[in-house]
């Protein structure tokens, strides 16, 4: 390959230029095409590419229904509601975790679930990890990115810890979510005319509160960029160690806190915690 004709060595000298030919010379031999380390270059993310395969998918949009039993279509959609782009089925975009996704959606909607309940669970969950994803992407770097990294050697740590440590999250986010969905069977209730009419209530009565940090804007302007994460931090801990079983925090926005109960009184008790935790 002629990396040199198309710009992947340019600007580079010396020692430098020996890293990043011997790193290209890596990825030709694991199959990487040209286009794909020019498109990654000029992205910055060249050291990343071998990481984006080892988390990225195995099967076309044919293989997949063969292994799935369902329409592709079915998981595209999927994709769009999570708040993916769209794919082209031809491309090797699905993954073994998408096929035992689109069975178990597939299941929901054969029990009876409604495809409204569906699109909405989605939608929520595709809003959580996207957070999710982001700051685990953030730890990685923070953890494993070493002072004086070559591309090469970034490359092939992170690919190996990718695929070590990935799957490893898989049960903390099971857990999580049973968690949270045994939390809110605890608190729910079903009234006798619900139970009557087979119809949830179209309307809750609850009580929401807000906090945000006083002056957190010219904080912005004083502090490096790492401290003002670790005031953003701290105020998310605090905000999830006040809520309580009948106040639930609903989320964080940066230095904003939402919660909400059913119980006014319990709501205030928790922002006057807040307060005293933060002080």
């Amino acid at each position: 390959m002629d990396f040199a004709g198309v710009g992947l060595l340019d600007g580079l000298k010396g020692k430098q230029r020996e890293d990043r030919l011997r790193y290209l010379e890596g990825l030709a031999d694991e199959g990487f095409s040209l286009d794909e380390m020019v498109a990654a270059a000029a992205e910055n993310r060249l050291a990343l590419l071998p990481v984006e395969r080892a988390l990225g998918g195995q099967y076309t949009g044919e293989e997949f229904e063969q292994r799935a039993g369902v329409p592709v279509e079915l998981m595209l959609s999927l994709r769009r509601q999570i708040g993916l782009p769209d794919a082209d089925p031809e491309e090797r975009i699905f993954t073994d975790e998408d096929v035992v996704a689109a069975r178990s959606v597939q299941q929901f909607l054969d029990s009876g679930f409604s495809e409204k309940s569906i699109d909405e669970i989605n939608r929520v969950l595709g809003e959580a990890m996207a957070r999710v994803s982001s700051v685990t992407v953030r730890g990685f770097g923070e953890s494993f990115l070493k002072p004086g990294d070559t591309e090469q050697e970034v490359a092939w740590r992170f690919a190996e810890l990718s695929q070590k440590l990935v799957p490893a999250l898989d049960p903390v986010l099971t857990a999580a979510y049973r968690a949270h969905l045994r939390d809110w069977v605890r608190v729910a209730m079903l009234s006798p005319d619900e139970l009557a009419t087979g119809q949830l209530a179209g309307e809750i009565e609850m009580a929401v509160s807000f906090a945000d940090l006083v002056g957190f804007t010219r904080l912005g302007g004083e502090l490096q960029a790492g401290e003002l994460d670790e005031v953003v931090s701290t105020f998310a801990r605090l905000a999830a160690e006040v809520a309580g079983s009948r106040v639930r925090l609903v989320k964080t926005i940066g230095d904003a806190a939402m919660f909400a109960s059913s119980e006014p009184d319990r709501l205030v008790d928790t922002a006057l915690e807040l307060l005293e935790a933060a002080e």
